[in-house]
């Protein structure tokens, strides 16, 4: 079997983001920034929380099986989300 290498795009809304949140985000908003965006082992968020509340989350994931792309998915999801 071969290595394949998966690029797993998340999107959604930064919804219900108190003010402390809002700041932090636009603290490291040149960080987040589109033009660095980038699909990353460890995964990308890049978002305009002053321009509109959508981010997108980029992760570069690898794996041999069918399986893999759910599990690889199912990880970016879960490290799309905020906590």
């Amino acid at each position: 079997m071969s290595t394949r290498t998966f690029r797993i795009t998340v999107r959604g809304v930064l919804d219900g983001l108190d003010t402390g949140q809002r700041a932090e985000l636009r603290a490291r908003a040149a960080e987040h920034d589109m033009l660095r965006a980038a699909f990353t082992r460890e995964g990308h968020l890049s978002h305009d929380v002053a321009a509109r509340p959508a981010f997108t989350f980029r992760l570069l994931a690898s794996g041999e099986a069918e399986e893999d792309v759910l599990e690889a998915s199912e990880h970016a999801e879960e490290a799309a989300r905020p906590g």
